[in-house]
């Protein structure tokens, strides 16, 4: 098994008896017609990830997909995540680019990785202080792009905060803004455009 920072782990069966044994009695079984849930792939994911003591809960259907080879794109973001936030939690400079470059890759996934990872520290408020940084300065078009890739990736305080970065680069320079947004498709304009507009938040006493 391969953990999300691209660890490989050699997993055995909690059997009582050697990983061989077990498996050939296994495959025998298998042979004769019993535990069809393991004759796919997915199947055998989803039995892999129930019976261990990696994970909690029952996997949705969709929790597995395909794929030819080992995801080292989303590998090699999460350990540049994982050696960005210490830095930012020890209040250590980082240059512009270096954080734009680290959050370039963001996806929904990682922020759960960052959850879980950094667990009990307050890595959310450097992090704030960082984008708000960086959201405005020279080469503005690299800037609303990742940040509006960023926005994208995010979801509840990450992506309120981070509608309110985007809203500081269009002010900045509101043709350039729109300019890069136009890369983008129709679905995901539509979501930009949104994050952008003014929002009043009430707060009742």
């Amino acid at each position: 098994m391969y953990d999300e920072y691209g660890t490989s782990y050699l997993l055995f069966p909690d059997s009582g008896i050697p990983a061989a044994n077990y498996y050939k009695k296994l495959q025998t079984e298998c042979d004769a017609g019993q535990h069809q849930e393991l004759l796919t792939p997915l199947g055998a994911a989803a039995e892999f990830v129930q019976s261990s003591k990696w994970f909690d809960g029952k996997p949705a259907k969709n929790s597995f997909v395909f794929t030819n080879e080992l995801e080292n794109k989303y590998i090699v973001e999460n350990q540049r995540i994982q050696k960005l936030i210490p830095r930012l939690l020890s209040g250590r400079n980082i240059e512009d680019m270096e954080f734009l470059d680290c959050i370039e890759g963001f996806h929904a996934d990682t922020w759960s990785v960052m959850e879980h990872n950094f667990y009990g520290y307050d890595w959310w408020t450097p992090l704030q202080d960082a984008l708000e940084d960086v959201s405005v300065g020279v080469n503005q078009a690299k800037r609303d792009r990742i940040m509006m890739n960023f926005f994208l990736a995010s979801y509840g305080q990450y992506e309120r905060f981070i509608a309110g970065c985007l809203r500081a680069q269009r002010e900045a320079d509101p043709n350039i803004f729109d300019t890069v947004l136009d890369e983008f498709s129709n679905e995901q304009k539509s979501s930009l455009i949104t994050a952008v507009k003014p929002s009043i938040w009430l707060t009742y006493h």
